[in-house]
């Protein structure tokens, strides 16, 4: 799943990297992508890297496509009514329970 792909952004040889990087890609154009990120930010089950990758993706994702710009493209990402609720639901949550103050602070 996505966890496994973040952890191939962070170890493994180049060629690992890559791949991980386009499955990320791929997973950016799903519906319920941002709350799976959240999901694997908050449970500690996952080792602290996978975490990190997860709440620096969701922190670039929100930056980048929470609202609709001006100029669409086909190929634009926009964060949807159903996943911006999820995140808005759960982000606070999700600041307040963490415990890893590199996390936190990029949420």
């Amino acid at each position: 799943g996505l966890a496994n792909v973040l952890k191939h952004t962070y170890i493994g040889d180049d060629q690992q990297r890559r791949a991980a990087e386009a499955a990320i890609k791929k997973y950016e154009r799903m519906q319920g992508y941002p709350g799976t990120l959240l999901q694997i930010v908050v449970m500690d089950r996952f080792p602290f890297p996978v975490r990190q990758s997860a709440t620096i993706l969701l922190k670039n994702m929100v930056v980048r496509h929470w609202t609709v710009k001006k100029k669409l493209h086909e190929n634009s990402i926009v964060i949807g009514e159903k996943d911006r609720g999820v995140i808005k639901r759960n982000l606070l949550e999700a600041i307040v329970t963490q415990s890893r103050q590199q996390i936190r602070v990029q949420l």
